[in-house]
This record gives C-alpha cells, structure tokens and sequence, in this order.
C-alpha cells in the first residue's frame, strides 16, 4: 500500500496526522506504518529503526520519536499504535493506545 496524502497540524500541546492510502486496509486486513518526528532539526537522532525494519533516514533530519502504527486487525483503534523516542543511543519508551 502507498501513502496518497498526508495531514499535519498542531497546537499547544498536540501534533495531529492524518493519512490516506491506495487500499482497503479493512479489506486487506494488514499494514504497519511509521511516522518519524524530527524535534531538533538538525542531524542529531535515530541511526535505525525501532523496529529493525529497513528504513533509512538520511542527514539532516534523523528522528527523535517515532509513532508506529499495526492496523493488521480489527478494531483499528488507538490501541494499535506505539510511540518511541530516540535518547541518544537506543529507542526507548514504548508505549502503546496513546
């Protein structure tokens, strides 16, 4: 599945994302996604992904955090999303339904 659009918004306190993707993912019941924030713009962050997959970032904008997503079975709810931050050396803070 390809990303068609993404949506990005803020405010005091929040980011908002939003997407959308060439599929059904209800039809085709899977698909994992990751969206990596770059807090510090510059080249500071993650060396590799969180979940070993084979993602590369390249310099300037490595990531701080990461919000992983499963949407492979229903219900698609806050549940199935796991958000990480990068603190200096490893992936940490793994949290889940946020």
């Amino acid at each position: 599945m390809d990303l068609l659009e993404l949506y990005a918004a803020q405010d005091a306190t929040n980011f908002y994302f939003a997407y959308t993707i060439n599929a059904d993912i209800g039809a085709t019941n899977w698909g994992k996604y990751v969206i990596y924030v770059d807090t510090t713009n510059d080249a500071s962050g993650a060396t590799n992904d969180a979940w070993t997959r084979n993602v590369v970032v390249n310099d300037p904008h490595k990531p701080e955090y990461g919000i992983y997503t499963w949407v492979d079975a229903a219900p698609y709810d806050p549940s199935d999303t796991q958000i990480v931050h990068w603190t200096g050396s490893a992936w940490t803070g793994a949290t889940s339904g946020t």
